[in-house]
Protein backbone atom coordinates (compact mmCIF):
# COMPACT_ATOMS: atom_id res chain seq x y z
CA UNK A 1 0.00 0.00 0.00
CA UNK A 2 1.33 3.44 -0.94
CA UNK A 3 1.77 5.72 2.06
CA UNK A 4 3.20 8.73 0.21
CA UNK A 5 4.41 9.95 -3.18
CA UNK A 6 7.52 12.02 -3.81
CA UNK A 7 8.78 13.85 -6.91
CA UNK A 8 12.53 14.50 -6.87
CA UNK A 9 15.42 14.97 -9.30
CA UNK A 10 15.17 11.31 -10.36
CA UNK A 11 11.43 11.06 -10.99
CA UNK A 12 8.12 10.20 -9.31
CA UNK A 13 8.17 7.55 -6.57
CA UNK A 14 5.47 5.69 -4.64
CA UNK A 15 6.56 4.74 -1.12
CA UNK A 16 5.31 2.45 1.60
CA UNK A 17 6.88 3.97 4.71
CA UNK A 18 10.61 4.07 3.76
CA UNK A 19 10.51 1.56 0.87
CA UNK A 20 9.98 2.49 -2.79
CA UNK A 21 7.08 0.48 -4.25
CA UNK A 22 7.30 1.87 -7.79
CA UNK A 23 8.95 4.70 -9.70
CA UNK A 24 8.77 6.56 -12.96
CA UNK A 25 12.38 7.70 -13.42
CA UNK A 26 13.04 10.56 -15.84
CA UNK A 27 15.91 8.53 -17.30
CA UNK A 28 13.50 5.77 -18.39
CA UNK A 29 11.06 8.01 -20.26
CA UNK A 30 11.05 7.48 -24.02
CA UNK A 31 10.13 9.63 -26.98
CA UNK A 32 6.86 8.94 -28.76
CA UNK A 33 7.54 6.20 -31.35
CA UNK A 34 5.49 8.24 -33.84
CA UNK A 35 8.09 10.77 -34.95
CA UNK A 36 7.04 14.40 -34.63
CA UNK A 37 4.38 13.77 -31.98
CA UNK A 38 4.44 14.89 -28.35
CA UNK A 39 6.19 12.71 -25.77
CA UNK A 40 4.27 14.10 -22.76
CA UNK A 41 0.60 14.75 -23.39
CA UNK A 42 -2.91 14.79 -21.98
CA UNK A 43 -5.40 12.11 -22.86
CA UNK A 44 -9.09 12.29 -22.07
CA UNK A 45 -10.38 9.06 -20.52
CA UNK A 46 -13.74 10.68 -19.91
CA UNK A 47 -15.19 14.15 -20.20
CA UNK A 48 -14.38 15.10 -16.61
CA UNK A 49 -10.61 14.89 -16.31
CA UNK A 50 -7.63 14.58 -18.64
CA UNK A 51 -4.82 12.21 -17.68
CA UNK A 52 -1.12 13.01 -17.95
CA UNK A 53 0.55 10.47 -20.25
CA UNK A 54 4.19 9.68 -20.92
CA UNK A 55 6.00 7.09 -23.04
CA UNK A 56 7.73 4.37 -21.07
CA UNK A 57 9.60 1.29 -22.30
CA UNK A 58 7.53 -1.87 -21.84
CA UNK A 59 9.99 -4.80 -21.58
CA UNK A 60 7.34 -7.47 -22.24
CA UNK A 61 6.42 -5.84 -25.57
CA UNK A 62 9.97 -4.61 -26.27
CA UNK A 63 8.76 -1.15 -27.28
CA UNK A 64 7.82 2.24 -25.90
CA UNK A 65 4.18 2.46 -24.89
CA UNK A 66 1.99 5.31 -23.72
CA UNK A 67 1.24 5.14 -20.02
CA UNK A 68 -0.94 7.33 -17.80
CA UNK A 69 0.86 8.72 -14.77
CA UNK A 70 -1.18 7.27 -11.94
CA UNK A 71 -1.10 8.56 -8.37
CA UNK A 72 -2.64 5.40 -6.90
CA UNK A 73 -3.02 5.80 -3.18
CA UNK A 74 -5.77 4.76 -0.76
CA UNK A 75 -6.03 8.16 0.92
CA UNK A 76 -7.07 11.53 -0.48
CA UNK A 77 -4.21 13.36 -2.18
CA UNK A 78 -4.73 17.06 -1.64
CA UNK A 79 -1.61 18.02 -3.59
CA UNK A 80 -2.00 15.65 -6.56
CA UNK A 81 -1.93 18.43 -9.15
CA UNK A 82 1.18 19.92 -7.54
CA UNK A 83 2.90 16.51 -7.63
CA UNK A 84 2.09 16.17 -11.34
CA UNK A 85 3.17 19.76 -12.01
CA UNK A 86 6.52 19.08 -10.34
CA UNK A 87 6.89 15.84 -12.30
CA UNK A 88 6.31 17.72 -15.58
CA UNK A 89 8.69 20.47 -14.44
CA UNK A 90 11.29 17.73 -13.77
CA UNK A 91 10.78 16.37 -17.29
CA UNK A 92 11.36 19.87 -18.70
CA UNK A 93 14.54 20.29 -16.65
CA UNK A 94 16.05 16.79 -16.69
CA UNK A 95 14.75 15.58 -20.08
CA UNK A 96 14.73 18.61 -22.40
CA UNK A 97 14.91 16.19 -25.34
CA UNK A 98 11.26 15.20 -24.77
CA UNK A 99 8.47 17.28 -26.36
CA UNK A 100 5.76 18.38 -23.93
CA UNK A 101 2.36 19.22 -25.43
CA UNK A 102 1.29 22.87 -25.03
CA UNK A 103 -1.94 21.87 -23.24
CA UNK A 104 0.17 20.15 -20.53
CA UNK A 105 2.13 23.37 -20.02
CA UNK A 106 -1.14 25.33 -19.86
CA UNK A 107 -2.79 22.92 -17.42
CA UNK A 108 0.10 23.08 -14.96
CA UNK A 109 0.87 26.78 -15.58
CA UNK A 110 4.34 26.05 -16.92
CA UNK A 111 4.13 28.36 -19.94
CA UNK A 112 7.47 29.99 -19.02
CA UNK A 113 9.21 26.71 -19.91
CA UNK A 114 7.76 26.85 -23.42
CA UNK A 115 10.22 29.61 -24.45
Amino acid sequence: MTTHIIVDEKGLHHYCNQDILSSIPYAELHPNPETGKYDVLLTEYDESAPSLCIYFFEPALKKAMRKAVNLDIDTVITNGNLLLKNFVKGILIFRPDLKVAPNVLDLYHLEEFNK
